[in-house]
């Protein structure tokens, strides 16, 4: 057990890194996570000068929006380096913000002032995330009504298989050995949940 143990620490430490701080960092090999979720992205290049100055901006933004609740991803791609996915969104001029939702976009940030409140208002005005206090939906977001038990279930179960879809995605050979804890995690969420509706139905 203990050898498993390290052995996972080990292949954790190994894995490539996706984020610094709080801003995931994209490439052409994994911009597809962005097919799922919402996300703000900043598509820049190293020698732009208003690239520069929003960077500092940037990290202000995600930490933010981490603060306030919000579960939007802020990521950025250098589009020198990745091609590949500044073409496939269109990027004509640096820097270029896109809020993207389940791998469209949705918006394009315009106002020629980027700081951190106009940008910060800019995604929670595009998201339609609830904001998540202390671990809970927000009552202003969830339009006062506090959220069932079996939906921080779910936040916690859809948490614990993105991991595993990710560490999966990274890491190939990894699908052989998660498959059965997958399907065993799936299939007790779905038990619990169905239970969870079953009490609050009849009490």
């Amino acid at each position: 057990a203990m050898r498993s143990t390290l052995w996972l620490v080990g292949l954790a430490m190994a894995l490539p890194k996706v984020h610094d701080s709080t801003v995931w960092v994209l490439d052409d090999g994994n911009f597809d996570q962005t097919d799922e979720g919402e996300w703000a992205i900043d598509f820049y290049a190293p020698w732009c000068k208003h690239c520069k100055d929003l960077e500092p901006i940037w990290k202000a933004v995600a930490k933010d929006l981490k603060m306030k609740g919000s579960t939007v991803n802020v990521a950025k791609v250098d589009c020198v380096l990745n091609p590949s996915a500044a073409k496939e969104n269109n990027v004509r001029g640096f820097p270029t913000i896109r809020f993207i939702r389940n791998g469209k976009t949705v918006s394009t940030f315009k106002k020629p002032q980027r700081n951190k409140g106009n940008l910060v208002k800019w995604i929670l005005e595009n998201s339609e995330a609830p904001l998540r206090v202390e671990g809970k939906v927000s009552e202003k977001a969830s339009g006062g009504k506090k959220a069932p038990p079996e939906a921080k279930l779910f936040e916690i179960a859809t948490i614990a298989l993105t991991f595993i879809r990710d560490t999966i995605r990274r890491v190939p050979f990894l699908a052989c050995i998660t498959s059965g804890l997958f399907g065993v995690i799936v299939g007790a969420f779905v038990g619990v949940t169905w239970a969870l509706g079953q009490i609050k139905k009849h009490s």
